[in-house]
């Protein structure tokens, strides 16, 4: 029991006038104007894929550009590390060489306590050498009388003794 042909036809008129109304013509697109869409698509999407190769290896460029700059710090890191360990190296002489100038420095001041102790000891001997020299002098002085003393003496014990054997 299926509809007669007009039946169908009359149907299908009525589907396409009220879909006519919810959905006007001029929006619906025939197949050739898909196939331009679907083209046009095709050419964007291939014209896009060319670009974002294009971004892609210039992406890959400058990721061994940056592989390079990497290496180059890496380098650059090692060098410093061996200025750091020679620095290093240095602060560790300049440290002892520290050391030895407080060693010797103790020692000097151990040797200028000894000096001192020693120019102490000078200053009493020459005190004492002034003192000796002072009592020589004073024994010159009157040594000096005494032998002048003494010559006038025997001067006059000479002449005295002269005098008497001119005498007898």
């Amino acid at each position: 029991m299926g509809l007669s042909d007009a039946a169908r036809l009359e149907v299908l008129e009525l589907i396409r006038r009220e879909l006519e109304k919810t959905l006007p013509l001029r929006n619906l697109a025939t197949k050739e104007d898909i196939k331009l869409l679907v083209e046009t698509m095709n050419k964007r999407f291939e014209d896009v894929n060319r670009r974002f190769e294009d971004v892609n290896k210039r992406f890959e460029d400058s990721n061994k550009r940056f592989e390079d700059v990497n290496r180059r710090f890496e380098d650059v890191n090692r060098r410093f590390e061996d200025v750091n360990k020679r620095f290093e190296d240095v602060n560790r002489r300049f440290e002892d060489i520290n050391k030895r100038f407080e060693d010797v420095n103790k020692r000097f001041e151990d040797v200028n306590r000894r000096f001192e102790d020693v120019n102490r000891r000078f200053d009493d001997v020459n005190k004492r050498f002034e003192a000796v020299d002072r009592r020589f002098e004073e024994l010159y002085r009157a040594l000096r009388l005494y032998f002048t003393i003494l010559g006038l003496l025997m001067s006059v014990f000479t002449i005295v003794v002269s005098v008497l054997i001119a005498l007898k």
